[in-house]
């Protein structure tokens, strides 16, 4: 190393004046910008802010039960979202003259985009959807002027799409954005954050934590005006394992295709795994009103204020007296209690009971025994053994087959029927319960009140001779990587009742009759379909200024030995003919079996 002592003078010298030249120079620039202007770039530093923000997940795919049919799944779009936090002060000429070129490109209106940031504020660092499915030409123009829009974003946000539209939504239901109340809810759960979309409806609700997935994490930087600077994914968003439905697609488009022009509820269901393939409500709702956000709040209150209460699942919600379907559980109480099949009975078209005289539907003369007066709904028959059985037995067979017990369908808010105690009784009508009430509730009429799903429950435990099922929707989950089967969904006995095997061959007999007996109430039916049904038609009154219900409910192919492939098909139809409820059904039974299903027809088969 140089000795110092060997440097020249003239070039220490030099350095000496160079530094003292220097070092006044960096002293002032420090002075300057940490003195002079040190508010200036503290205010710069903490206007350029770095916020965490939620990467949205995809919803898992949703198919129907043969799994190349999808009934909910999604597609990617843009959003346009603001921040509030980043828009110009409320009530300043800049805040007014941005949403005035926003309302532009919008084809909308400043008060519009007011509404939205109103509604859907939560606080003011949760973006705020103005514009969902926002199309490409439309993120141009901001982006085009992004300095006269701070505040203003577009984000690629998953958007959940419904083929099946109104046929679908009472299933699969539909999503929407967590509301504060359903925040309130939720909060301690991480993936339910202010700002996500949450399954409001159908099995999008019931299966909300399964189908949702997990969200991911974006880091972004941005300046003063809320422009992005930088961002970076700290964390990937997970999608959620896909759900298949015991639904079938097609039959539940027929099925709705069917109904649609009435209010009613149409369920199709497996009679021994209790799966359900089809279930309609109407009238019904497309999904795909709630897309666009400025108009989704306006429509759903729109709806909500309807008076045939679109939002109502019918299938599972909906109270009607059962009328002659009813009879099925009567009659089991009859057997039960003693009264011969066989006997005949001598009816006269209205049955006295005391001063009163309650009427037939029609004078059926010499009704031969039990499977006959399911055949052909005779009115006096039941009225005549009911005052033999009595109430508390014919409500006691009620609740031995479910009915005002939930059956745990995996559909929200299900509902359950209604059989009237002696307190609820004289509370309501003044009086005591008397012998021509329990005539009335014989053949489902007073004040006896069941759900479609009831009467389809009844159905399929006559059908298989015993077992009730508990009905469900969801059959499989499969594993996102590959499809693999991860969960499977086993029938599940509630219970086996403790009946006689006869007693249910007499009510299969009766019903088959009901089809194909020479004075069924359906026999038309059996000339129309390729597969033996068996069945019970039901007209219920609903108050003498409306007109009746239609009600039917059947099982086919008939036989026990056919339990396996057989099907349950409930039909209730508003103020509507029952001929239009076997009608339906009929068009089911065929579509399931002939179309759909032909393997599953014995007679088809043969052939």
């Amino acid at each position: 190393m140089q000795d110092i002592k060997n440097i020249p003078s003239t070039r220490i010298t030099a350095l000496i004046i160079l530094l003292s030249l220097i070092f006044p120079i960096f002293a002032i620039r420090l002075f300057y910008l940490q003195v002079l202007e040190g508010s200036t770039f503290k205010n710069r530093a903490q206007q350029n802010q770095i916020r965490a923000l939620r990467i949205p997940s995809y919803r898992s795919i949703i198919y129907d039960r043969n799994k190349d049919l999808k009934m909910a799944y999604n597609r990617r779009s843009l959003a346009l979202t603001v921040i509030e936090a980043n828009l110009p002060p409320e009530n300043t000429l800049q805040r007014i003259n941005q949403f005035k070129k926003m309302a532009d490109i919008l084809e909308t209106t400043p008060s519009a985009i007011n509404t939205i940031i109103e509604e859907q504020g939560i606080d003011p660092y949760t973006p705020i959807i103005l514009q969902d499915n926002a199309s490409i030409e439309t993120i141009a123009k901001f982006a085009e002027q992004i300095d006269s829009f701070p505040g203003v974003f577009w984000e690629n946000l998953p958007k959940r799409v419904y083929p099946y539209g109104k046929s679908g939504f009472h299933v699969v239901g539909y999503t929407g954005l967590l509301n504060p109340e359903e925040y309130q809810q939720y909060k301690n759960q991480d993936e339910y954050y202010l700002g996500t979309s949450i399954g409001k409806r159908g099995i999008e609700k019931q299966y909300d934590n399964s189908i949702r997935g997990k969200s991911g994490t974006l880091i972004r930087t941005v300046n003063a005006k809320g422009q992005v600077l930088q961002q970076d994914i700290f964390r990937e968003a997970v999608q959620g394992d896909h759900l298949v439905l015991t639904i079938d697609a097609l039959l539940q488009q027929k099925a709705y295709d069917l109904s649609k022009e009435f209010t009613g509820a149409v369920i199709v269901s497996q009679v021994n795994t209790g799966e359900i393939l089809a279930l309609v409500s109407t009238p019904s709702v497309d999904p795909a009103v709630f897309d666009n956000t400025q108009n989704s709040q306006k429509r759903f209150r729109e709806l909500t204020l309807d008076p045939l209460h679109p939002f109502i699942n019918r299938a599972i919600q909906g109270h009607y007296p059962p009328a002659s379907t009813f009879k099925i559980i009567s009659s089991v109480a009859f057997l039960n209690n003693g009264v011969d099949p066989d006997k005949k009975l001598l009816t006269t078209g209205s049955y006295a009971i005391g001063n009163r005289v309650f009427k037939d539907w029609k004078n059926h003369g010499m009704v031969d025994g039990i499977r006959e007066a399911i055949a052909v709904s005779a009115t006096a028959y039941y009225y005549h053994y009911s005052q033999s059985v009595g109430r508390a037995n014919i409500f006691n067979t009620a609740k031995e087959f479910g009915f005002t017990q939930p059956y745990g369908i995996d559909l929200p808010d299900e509902k359950v029927g209604f059989l009237p105690n002696d307190k609820w009784f004289k509370q309501t009508h003044k009086r005591n319960w008397s012998l021509g009430d329990t005539a009335n509730i014989s053949i489902g009429q007073g004040d006896v009140l069941t759900t479609p799903l009831e009467i389809n429950m009844m159905t399929a435990i006559v059908a298989n001779g015993g077992t009730i099922y508990k009905p469900y929707v969801l059959k499989e989950r499969l594993r996102i990587r590959d499809k693999a089967s991860m969960w499977k969904q086993d029938p599940s006995p509630l219970k086996v009742l403790n009946l006689s095997p006869e007693i249910f061959t007499i009510l299969q007999e009766g019903m088959r009759d009901t089809i194909a007996g020479p004075k069924g109430t359906a026999r038309w039916l059996g000339r129309y379909n390729t597969v033996s049904v068996a069945g019970k038609t039901g007209t219920a009154q609903t108050g003498s200024t409306r007109e009746n219900n239609g009600l039917f409910t059947a099982y086919a192919p008939y036989g026990m030995e056919h339990v396996d492939d057989a099907i349950a098909i409930t039909v209730l139809l508003e103020q509507s003919r029952t001929g239009n409820a076997v009608r339906i059904a009929a068009e089911l039974f065929n579509y399931y079996f002939d179309v759909l299903y032909p393997e599953k027809n014995p007679q088809r088969k043969k052939k």
